[in-house]
């Protein structure tokens, strides 16, 4: 099973939900979270850069339209990954960010996994 936090905000010009690490991204770059939450943001991305493995597939020459297309999903198992994600969500909904939780056993074609992680093509089958 895996589990995917997406919000409603979209990629520009696209109809591409963006996850939580995006969204965050904007609200930063908005200068709106107070500089103790903007501090928290910094080091929690830290630690997500530190302790999990970035997927490959975003490394390679994929496509840019691909690369919107393409979801991050946890696996779905008690971690500091979901922990910690799900606090990055509390920020996010108390700046009126709507954040879905989303899980599936079939996230779609798998373009990356890990033991933490999968990247996925969303496929025909709904989530």
């Amino acid at each position: 099973m895996y589990i995917r936090f997406e919000t409603t905000l979209c990629f520009q010009g696209t109809q591409h939900h963006k996850g939580i690490f995006a969204a965050m991204g904007d609200l930063k770059r908005m200068k709106k979270m107070s500089e103790a939450e903007e501090a928290w943001y910094v080091e929690a991305a830290n630690w997500f850069n530190t302790n999990l493995p970035n997927p490959s597939c975003f490394d390679s020459s994929i496509s840019e339209e691909i690369k919107f297309k393409a979801k991050s999903w946890f696996v779905l198992a008690p971690s500091d990954f979901i922990k910690n994600a799900r606090e990055v969500v509390a920020i996010l909904q108390k700046y009126g960010i709507v954040v879905n939780e989303l899980r599936t056993e079939v996230p779609g074609i798998i373009l990356y996994k890990d033991v933490f992680q999968v990247v996925a093509l969303p496929s025909d089958k709904k989530v």
